[in-house]
């Protein structure tokens, strides 16, 4: 816990350049990440996630950013739950698959939180420009 609070404190600066969408996408990304790093200490091997594993283990780090993400946004920066519930699930549905994708391709558990930062920004700025190009 201590390691995500010094992350989140030394990228401060970093999240107010972000968009919504980005940042969003970075924590759920970072969120992603220390998760994937836990596991890969908890069993101190070689990971390989594969198949029916790999789906499952996306699905339930989707399930688990997205409802941190709707307490972020609809209790800690009161947000309406209508506007931020699908914008998110897709958000963090993308992120977090890309990230278990990108980890246990190149096997880089220890860097799974930059990598789903990077994923997560990526993701985000994606999602706000389709957003834009939708509008008009």
């Amino acid at each position: 816990m201590k390691f995500f609070v010094n992350l989140m404190l030394i990228l401060r600066p970093l999240s107010r350049k972000l968009s919504l969408c980005q940042l969003t996408g970075s924590i759920a990304g970072i969120i992603t990440g220390v998760i994937l790093v836990f596991l890969f200490i908890e069993r101190s091997e070689v990971m390989s996630v594969t198949g029916q594993d790999f789906w499952q283990l996306s699905l339930m780090l989707t399930a688990f950013c997205w409802l941190m993400m709707l307490f972020f946004l609809c209790a800690l920066c009161k947000y309406s739950f209508p506007s931020v519930v699908i914008p998110s699930l897709i958000n963090c549905l993308i992120t977090c698959t890309m990230t278990l994708y990108v980890c246990n391709y190149l096997q880089l558990w220890y860097w799974a939180p930059v990598i789903g930062l990077l994923i997560g920004i990526l993701v985000g700025t994606l999602l706000c420009y389709l957003n834009q190009l939708l509008k008009q």
